[in-house]
């Protein structure tokens, strides 16, 4: 196969598909074929290179246009992982510090709760003073029957 049966491809073009393959996909699972793509073209690069027959300037320059478009992908595919990682980091931690507004001690809603719970447990403190209260009244009425 030689490199006129194949429109060149330059580093741009495939830079500018793999962009578009990336945001597609999940990145870094395209990663791995990728890489053995390009380990491939590596080989028969090497392969080529190291033969003892004559080999067309062509074909050589075929494999050297694949290893730069294997190139370009992956380098999109890790640049789109890496953005979408700090976009992921980004939005962890705007929702942290939201949450930790949302609850600071000192926070309108943290107040707020905080009165809600001093309520909660005045209201249950004075259901048990009551109930202290009628239990002692039992008792000082049931001592005094006895005595």
């Amino acid at each position: 196969m030689t490199q006129a049966d194949h429109a060149p491809i330059t580093s741009a073009d495939a830079a500018a598909t793999a962009g578009e393959e990336a945001a597609a996909r999940w990145p870094l699972q395209d990663m791995e074929p990728e890489l053995g793509a390009l380990r491939s073209a590596v080989a028969v690069l090497g392969h080529v290179a190291a033969s003892p027959h004559e080999v067309d300037p062509d074909e050589v320059a075929y494999i050297h246009d694949r290893i730069i478009e294997h190139h370009a992908r992956l380098d999109a595919l890790w640049t789109a992982a890496w953005k979408e990682r700090g976009r992921e980091r980004a939005a962890h931690q705007l929702a942290l510090d939201e949450a930790m507004k949302a609850k600071a001690p000192l926070s309108k809603a943290g107040v707020e709760h905080f009165a809600a719970l001093v309520r909660a447990l005045r209201a249950i403190a004075g259901h048990i003073i009551e109930e202290c209260d009628q239990a002692d009244a039992a008792l000082a009425s049931a001592a005094d029957g006895r005595a």
